[in-house]
């Protein structure tokens, strides 16, 4: 797969919960992430603060905040500080962490070590304790760089070689 996002702006702000950001994957059309929580210490034995995204399929064709967002495109995703200080996301305020963003049925798809072929996925919740179905939203888990999180956006555009 092609590497799709366009750069915005540089940042070396670290990102902190309910922050938004645009990211920008066809030209002059940029889709809408939130920062949901910073992730640490959880059972998956992660150090740094990670930030949980989310990316909407809230689009617009100018950098501006939007009123509200609804529909998920891409969720949830742990990425570290590349997106930002790449400037393939762009924060452009703030809105505090809804209650209907705090309950949405999201999660990871894992697989057990030795299962070399990926054929027993079971799911973690958003903190990695194992839940037993899979939730309504739910990528692969794992630390995602921004290319991984150019891959998700890319599949859930539909956008390809």
């Amino acid at each position: 797969m092609r590497f799709q996002l366009i750069p915005i702006k540089r940042s070396n702000q670290v990102p902190k919960k309910g922050d938004i950001f645009v990211v920008q994957p066809i030209e002059n059309i940029y889709y809408y992430g939130k920062v949901i929580d910073d992730l640490h210490k959880c059972v998956y034995g992660i150090e740094s603060a990670w930030p949980l995204i989310y990316i909407y399929n809230n689009c617009s064709t100018k950098i501006e905040l939007p009123d509200k967002l609804t529909d998920i495109l891409v969720a949830p995703i742990i990425t570290n500080y590349d997106p930002w200080t790449k400037g393939y996301f762009y924060t452009i305020g703030n809105i505090p962490i809804t209650d209907e963003e705090k309950q949405m049925d999201c999660g990871f798809k894992d697989f057990p070590i030795t299962d070399f072929k990926n054929e027993n996925p079971f799911f973690r919740n958003i903190y990695g304790e194992r839940i037993d179905y899979e939730p309504q939203f739910s990528t692969s888990f794992g630390l995602c760089s921004y290319k991984g999180v150019n891959l998700e956006i890319c599949k859930a555009l539909g956008i390809d070689d």
